[in-house]
């Protein structure tokens, strides 16, 4: 088992990759380069899930925790703090993404209905048109979403 000092030090190394990796992610969404985000995926939730096993740690190890520098538990609380920063911000660009992107498609969507509705025929049981109104086009699309964010 590892003592509290490697414990923070395993921590700061967790905390200060995931903080390399959002800001790359983050510069990503600006620039909407969807594909360089996609390759981060696996690395972020294995940081992600390394970080909280040592936030785990070192809440469960209290009387340890109460026996680190107070220099080092600022320097960690600051390293908290900006990794917080950054995935707020990360959190604001992916909901922002993912709504235009569902706006995106629900326009496509709609504009298709619509084409559909005007220029829409049926026909009768013996293969001419129907002009009666009895039958109807279909009125919903079927569309699918990529959901790579």
């Amino acid at each position: 088992m590892m003592n509290m000092e490697q414990r923070i030090d395993d921590l700061v190394l967790i905390c200060t990759k995931m903080s390399a990796l959002l800001m790359r992610e983050n510069d990503a969404l600006h620039k909407k380069k969807y594909d360089d985000i996609q390759s981060m995926v696996e690395t972020k939730l294995a940081l992600g899930h390394a970080y909280a096993k040592r936030m785990e740690g070192l809440i469960n190890d209290k009387e340890e925790l109460k026996k680190i520098d107070p220099e080092i538990k600022d320097n960690l609380m600051d390293l908290g703090k900006s990794l917080n920063d950054l995935m707020e911000e990360n959190e604001k660009l992916l909901s922002g993404s993912i709504e235009a992107n569902r706006r995106f498609l629900d326009v496509v969507a709609q504009a298709v209905q619509d084409q559909r509705k005007d220029d829409a025929k049926t026909y009768s049981e013996n293969g001419k048109e129907n002009s009666s109104g009895n039958m109807s086009a279909p009125t919903s699309v079927p569309i699918s979403l990529d959901q790579n964010l």
